[in-house]
């Protein structure tokens, strides 16, 4: 192993041994004669290697052989005089839509279609950029195997790696190209199905014409695309429409190798969806959009019949290979569908809209405009989603642009709220306008709200039945629990009555314990008490 140790380029020595195609019980042995790289490696001699524990000549021969693939493949080995150059400025069709075809599309393994893209290769421009050193020595579960079937496919188009393409766009470039490009000839190619009024039934015949008629529900129930719930492998398992098969175990291997099995049939098959083109169109038109919203937006322009889910939705467009051009992001709780130009951009704006309605009652959109100067041209966006999202946030007066946190109302965090919910607790029904009164001077609250908007949030939270401008509690109440303070100022109104002068409710307060400045606070801060007209005090209730 020590002579090869005489080269000059040491990038390949730095690639991890885990990376290589090796098995486990080889790299096990290397790593416990401390070897993580494959520069370790060449420097250990054959005496050495055979000294370590389980390594034995077999081993020795495989790890010699996987050494010196990586030595022809290394960069000091490679002819770059060979190289083909490209101008991206300069390509035309056919070669560009040869440079943009999904790398998912190529007849690869599945082990090296999966490390293409975790390492974010997703077109062939991207793929015949790297060298088959890079891809061998840098990028993990791709071997000497898949490079082959790299060469054999690329030649095939007329391509090959290492290919240097000059003013090859930025992603969020390239996006926008293929977002305004036409219909590839690729896609024009394809077989069509026929015309159907429902996406459900144009994938049912999809799977009518490409699978064996046993195995027709069973992969309809597995992807989702009758509309119904994805079931698990289990699931399917121990259902009526596995019951042919012998046993539980069997079945479950059995439906997971014919499922997969199926499912690159219908690719083969190349067929052309119009109906799954139109909800990808409609999707990308409405978006930004929450995952959870899909269902409803496909059933209300009629596209689907039983409430397509969105898992079921891009498992077709994966299998079909219809263009997407969205990112999936988790923002929260939720999984929303994002243009790609705009993805970064929207999604700091939407964390900091959570931010602020979280340390809020209500929150209008132009304070977030104001916080930043590109905001106001995303301001359609941010309003697609409010209109969208489901459990964070939605709105409160649309036409004002005024939203609300449904989770800071729904635990107890709207201080508005909280102020309401006191109330109601110590009396059963007070009339809305002694209400709003009581909470626009107490000093608790910060963002006052308008009157119609504190309607709005009583009628929204559930909590509250509003009858004639009188609000009482609905069966839904919680009562909230009453502090030291706030129960001094109630138990006064038994001794002097609902109706009374300031001085006098100071004194009982005093009686009770409360020093002059605290009575005073108390009385003037307490939601319970309100001024009359004369300049009294009146204990808050339904009489108006």
């Amino acid at each position: 192993m020590t002579a090869k140790d005489d080269r000059s380029d040491g990038d390949w020595r730095d690639a991890r041994l885990a990376d290589l195609e090796l098995s486990i019980r080889t790299l096990n042995c290397l790593s416990q004669a401390g070897l993580t790289t494959v520069g370790e490696l060449v420097r250990m001699t054959d005496a050495e290697l055979l000294r370590t524990r389980n390594f034995g000549p077999v081993r020795l021969n495989k790890v010699k052989s996987l050494v010196c693939s990586a030595d022809e493949l290394a960069p000091g080995g490679e002819t770059r005089g060979n190289r083909q150059k490209l101008d991206f400025n300069q390509v035309e069709e056919p070669l560009l839509s040869k440079l943009f075809r999904p790398v998912r599309s190529l007849r690869l393994r599945t082990r090296a279609k999966h490390a293409l893209l975790e390492k974010k290769i997703l077109m062939i421009g991207d793929l015949i950029q790297l060298s088959e050193s890079d891809l061998f020595l840098r990028t993990p579960h791709i071997g000497r195997m898949s490079i082959n079937d790299f060469r054999q496919i690329l030649a095939e188009i007329g391509l090959s790696l290492g290919t240097t393409i000059a003013n090859w766009p930025k992603s969020r470039d390239l996006a926008l190209i293929l977002e305004s490009r036409p219909q590839s000839p690729s896609q024009q190619q394809k077989t069509n199905i026929g015309t159907f009024e429902f996406l459900e039934d144009e994938l049912f015949a999809a799977v009518q014409m490409s699978v064996d008629s046993d195995w027709h529900p069973i992969v309809m129930r597995r992807t989702g695309w009758d509309g119904g719930e994805i079931l698990t492998l289990k699931g399917l398992a121990n259902h009526p429409l596995a019951s042919d098969l012998k046993s539980t175990g069997q079945s479950i291997n059995t439906i997971r190798y014919r499922h997969r099995m199926s499912l690159r049939s219908i690719e083969q098959k190349a067929w052309r969806m119009p109906m799954l083109e139109r909800a990808v169109s409609l999707i990308k038109e409405n978006a930004p959009l929450t995952a959870a919203n899909v269902r409803n937006l496909l059933a209300l322009h009629q596209i689907t019949r039983s409430h397509l889910g969105f898992d079921a939705l891009k498992s077709a467009v994966k299998t079909f290979e219809v263009e997407w051009n969205l990112i999936c992001r988790f923002i929260g709780p939720e999984l929303f569908l994002l243009p790609t130009a705009k993805a970064d951009t929207i999604e700091s704006l939407w964390t900091y809209m959570l931010d602020v309605a979280n340390r809020r009652d209500f929150v209008k959109l132009h304070w977030i405009e104001c916080a930043d100067g590109r905001a106001i041209d995303f301001a359609p966006d941010i309003e697609r989603l409010l209109s969208s999202t489901s459990s964070e946030m939605a709105w409160l007066d649309r036409e004002r642009r005024i939203y609300w946190s449904l989770k800071r109302a729904n635990y107890g965090r709207n201080k508005s709220l909280r102020v309401c919910r006191k109330i109601l607790t110590a009396v059963p029904a007070v009339d809305f306008g002694e209400l709003y009164m009581a909470v626009s001077r107490t000093n608790t609250v910060t963002d006052y709200p308008t009157r119609e908007m504190l309607m709005g949030m009583v009628v929204a939270a559930g909590d509250f039945v509003v009858c004639d401008e009188l609000v009482s509690r609905s069966k839904n109440f919680n009562p909230v629990v009453l502090g030291k303070n706030d129960q001094l100022v109630i138990n006064a109104a038994k001794e002097v009555g609902t109706v009374t002068t300031f001085r006098k409710l100071r004194d009982v307060l005093l009686c009770a314990g409360c020093s002059a400045n605290n009575a005073g606070a108390l009385i003037l801060a307490s939601p319970f008490w309100t001024r009359t007209t004369d300049g009294g005090l009146k204990f808050i209730s339904d009489e108006k």
